[in-house]
């Protein structure tokens, strides 16, 4: 299983949270997985970002979002790959379940792009629409949603992610 992402151990001074590992820990004691290394591994990493993300909710709700990007460092995003039924959506769901926070989406990355391109559509049709669309999309996204996690995630060239800047755009408290 690969990972891109900051490794916990280059993230100096921080104590981890540990709720994803041992939800894992115990579907392997009740026997509904085997226990595998390389997921284990994965828990921990993932633990890091819970705690990164629920402090920084926590400074978005204690200041009703206006300061936050000021007081709470932005939580590294993480990218999981790897083959056919290696755990990546498995342990994606652990992650999705121990987090608390509000505004989490879990979504396949086909149906989310679907979402955009609709309401793209939407503010093209609107009276007065001007401007970037894609601007409009990415912060009514980051109004609804802090956390967003791709399952099935493919990128195409036909999506132009990078060149029409959503995700840039798309700038949570």
């Amino acid at each position: 299983m690969g990972l891109l992402y900051e490794p916990a151990s280059e993230r100096q001074g921080r104590s981890l949270s540990t709720r994803v590992v041992e939800a894992y820990q115990e579907l392997v004691a009740v026997g509904e997985i085997r226990a595998d290394a390389a997921q284990e591994k994965l828990g921990k990493e993932l633990d890091v970002v819970v705690q990164e993300v629920e402090a920084r909710e926590g400074v978005w709700r204690f200041t009703g979002g206006r300061i936050a990007r000021l007081l709470a460092p932005r939580a590294k995003g993480m990218y999981i790959y790897g083959g056919v039924g290696i755990g990546k959506s498995l342990m994606m769901d652990l992650f999705f379940e121990q987090l608390q926070v509000e505004r989490k989406r879990r979504t396949h990355f086909h149906s989310f792009m679907l979402d955009v391109h609709r309401r793209a559509a939407l503010f093209r049709k609107s009276p007065g629409y001007g401007g970037d669309v894609f601007f409009h999309v990415g912060r009514m996204l980051a109004r609804e949603t802090s956390v967003l996690c791709f399952d099935e995630l493919q990128v195409c060239p036909g999506d132009n992610i990078r060149e029409n800047g959503t995700f840039q755009k798309w700038t949570p408290p």
